[in-house]
C-alpha cells in the first residue's frame, strides 16, 4: 500500500465531519460506515434523506437450486418382480412427490427413476391367513 493512502484518511474523516456534523446521525453508525463511503454518500444528504443515506442495506435474496436423490422404500404387490417393478415405475412416473414445506411454500417434484430398483425383501403370499 502506498503512503498516500494513510496521508488521504484524515482528509476524508474531515469532509465527513463537516458534512455530517450539522445532522442529526449517529455517530456509531457512522463510524460503521466508513468515512470514504460516507465521504460519497454526504453529497447529496440532508436532514430529508439522512436514514436512507446511512441505514443498513439488506443483502439481496438470491435463490439457489440444488439437486437432491432421495430413496425410498415401497412395498408394490404383485405375482412376479417384473410385474412389480412395471406397476412401481407406472405409479411413480406418473406421480409428484410433496416433500413438506420449505419459506412457507409447498416442495412438490416431479418423480424420476434412474437406473434400476434394487429389491430389498421379497415375501411370498400364501394365501393363507
Amino acid at each position: 500500500m502506498s503512503g498516500g493512502a494513510h496521508r488521504s484518511a484524515p482528509i476524508h474523516q474531515l469532509e465527513v465531519s463537516r458534512i455530517f456534523e450539522p445532522l442529526p446521525a449517529p455517530r456509531s453508525r457512522l463510524c460503521q460506515i466508513g468515512a470514504i463511503k460516507l465521504q460519497l454518500s454526504g453529497k447529496h444528504v440532508d436532514t430529508s434523506n439522512l436514514e436512507d443515506r446511512i441505514a443498513r442495506k439488506r443483502p439481496a435474496m438470491s435463490e439457489f437450486m440444488f439437486q437432491v436423490t432421495l430413496l425410498a422404500s415401497i412395498r408394490v404387490k404383485a405375482e412376479t418382480q417384473a410385474e412389480a417393478e412395471l406397476k412401481l415405475r407406472a405409479a411413480l412416473e406418473a406421480s409428484e412427490a410433496n416433500l413438506g414445506m420449505l419459506d412457507d411454500t409447498p416442495i412438490v417434484v416431479p418423480v424420476e427413476i434412474e437406473g434400476d430398483l434394487d429389491l430389498i425383501e421379497a415375501t411370498e403370499n400364501t394365501g393363507e391367513e
